[in-house]
């Protein structure tokens, strides 16, 4: 919790600052999954509901069965965090001054 509570928005506040993006909040829309998916051998995956049954035969790929899966349930508005690429860090990533992934 605390990495994504704390330092990972620290982390983007600074980024924020050095480079001038805008570090803001956004609500968006997303459908909250009712279930979840299972593996169950050389069967494939299955798409339970939120009791653990079943409701899906099953499936050859995992992506197929999340995908069947996001589909599901009520869509929710959710507040996540934003940080809106400036070109000056835009700049900085392209020419390798930043690592594109971690820190």
């Amino acid at each position: 919790m605390n990495l994504y509570d704390s330092d990972i928005p620290k982390c983007l506040r600074k980024m924020a600052s050095l480079f001038d993006c805008a570090n803001d909040w956004a609500t968006i829309v997303t459908n909250k999954p009712d279930g979840r998916i299972k593996y169950t051998g050389k069967d494939g995956w299955v798409v339970l509901d939120a009791d653990g049954k079943p409701i899906t035969a099953p499936l050859k790929n995992k992506d197929v069965a999340l995908f069947f899966l996001s589909q599901r349930g009520a869509q929710v508005k959710e507040k996540i965090r934003l940080l809106q690429i400036s070109p000056t860090l835009k700049h900085a990533m392209n020419t390798g001054n930043i690592p594109l992934f971690g820190w």
